[in-house]
């Protein structure tokens, strides 16, 4: 828990709360350098309590896959071991995909096709898993290595060979909650990293759990405003570390990060001057609170 009680009152938070499990793991593509990303996930969907962590999780652990496999053009959902007991639009396809215009393909069991069928473009959503794999590689045939463009015919492929992916990634610790400022209509946030983050290239994996926890945490709430406690946090230097959750990306947001003094040598080139407190008090004013 954070240290302060000069906070308003915290309220513990779960992030990515749900009773669905996941596996993951990627295909190779023949002849190619190019790598889909699978995310089978199985569990019921659709009761009244828990329907949107659900899409949430859903949506959240597809987004951290498509992050970890680089040369991806599209990805597959496989919802075959998904029951649902209700109609719902599956807001699970993450918007960095539809940004970068890459390929859908999402797989039901033949009962559940009109459930689901609306929440996806038609060429989307398949009953057929086993056609997949032909399909993508005919429509990436441009990124094939033998440049065979004029390929006419979806190719004949074997069984996919799959290679599975883990999205346990790193050994930071995340804890989040949400206070209430009383002029605000919505809740804020305040969220604690701890651990060792390995020093250079070698804590990518690092930055990039940091960067999923604070941009599925102001997901999830949209917070009005926002403080990331980063004092247990044991981080010196690294290329890719990104604070800024997409919720906050403008210079004037309402976030601050509570430092060390000895820490704010190591965040100088990532983190605004002006976004910067040594305590909680000094969070709570800079973000007009008291």
């Amino acid at each position: 828990m954070p240290r302060n009680l000069n906070l308003p009152r915290l309220k513990p938070m779960t992030l990515g709360e749900s009773s669905l499990t996941y596996v993951c793991s990627t295909w190779v593509m023949p002849k190619s350098q190019i790598q889909i990303p699978i995310c089978s996930f199985s569990g019921t969907l659709g009761t009244k309590t828990s329907i949107e962590k659900d899409i949430c999780f859903m949506r959240w652990r597809s987004e951290e896959l498509i992050s970890l496999v680089k040369s991806s053009k599209g990805i597959i959902l496989d919802l075959r071991q998904i029951s649902f007991e209700t109609n719902v639009v599956l807001d699970v396809v993450p918007s960095v995909i539809r940004s970068r215009q890459y390929l859908v393909r999402v797989v039901v069991r033949p009962e559940a096709f009109d459930t689901v069928n609306g929440s996806f473009f038609t060429n989307e959503i398949t009953t057929d898993y086993e056609s997949i794999f032909s399909d993508l590689a005919f429509e990436l045939k441009d990124y094939r290595l033998d440049k065979c463009r004029q390929m006419q015919e979806r190719p004949q492929l074997p069984p996919p060979q799959l290679i599975p992916i883990s999205l346990d990634i790193s050994s930071i610790g995340f804890e989040c909650y949400t206070w209430r400022y009383n002029r605000d209509v919505s809740d804020s946030g305040y969220v604690v990293f701890q651990g060792q983050y390995r020093y250079g290239s070698a804590g990518g994996e690092d930055a990039l759990l940091i960067k999923w926890r604070l941009n599925q945490f102001c997901d999830a709430l949209q917070p009005s405003r926002l403080i990331v406690d980063l004092r247990e946090l044991d981080y010196q230097w690294g290329d890719d570390l990104s604070l800024y959750p997409f919720h906050f990306l403008d210079p004037e947001s309402k976030i601050c990060f509570i430092l060390t003094p000895q820490q704010v040598s190591y965040y100088k080139s990532t983190i605004y001057p002006s976004n910067i407190c040594i305590d909680e008090v000094a969070a709570l004013r800079d973000l007009g609170c008291i």
